[in-house]
């Protein structure tokens, strides 16, 4: 069963004081992360301006990125993307712990899908079409051959 939270009376929208003022019907240590979590995330929306899917997308291309360069691996790997999605999954989970409402799958597969968007269409074209992200390189003997350290692991 998933946990039933209740909004203060008198709060309204998002607002990093509306987020403080959600009492979690049971208070654990996962609640206490998912609250802080979602009130630094709403922070960050206040703070940038941008709104949580422009957020989304921008986080999971950041992540794979980063997470393939710490990894020493390449953007082509399936490694960083199954990384990222593991960290959109367990963003997701936050957001269950701190707030559920009736048709939050929805709102939660729509915002794994703009996470994950930029990360697979890396992949894809990183192991497909090399040579839309890289110069080919010129052998000694002339012949050409697409960025294949793009694809290497």
């Amino acid at each position: 069963m998933g946990r039933v939270y209740r909004r203060a009376a008198g709060t309204q929208g998002l607002s990093v004081t509306a987020l403080r003022r959600y009492q979690p019907a049971r208070k654990d240590e996962f609640v206490d992360w998912a609250i802080i979590w979602a009130t630094t995330k709403t922070a960050i929306t206040d703070d940038t301006g941008l709104s949580r899917d422009a957020l989304h997308v921008l986080t999971g291309f950041t992540a794979h990125v980063l997470l393939a360069a710490l990894l020493r691996r390449s953007v082509a790997s399936p490694v960083p993307w199954f990384l990222v999605l593991l960290l959109a999954g367990a963003n997701e989970w936050a957001d269950y712990l701190y707030e559920t409402w009736p048709g939050q799958w929805k709102e939660s597969l729509k915002d794994v899908v703009t996470t994950m968007a930029l990360p697979s269409l890396l992949v894809l074209l990183s192991r497909f079409t090399p040579s839309l992200l890289v110069r080919p390189r010129r052998r000694k003997d002339g012949d050409q051959t697409a960025g294949q350290e793009l694809v290497g692991e």
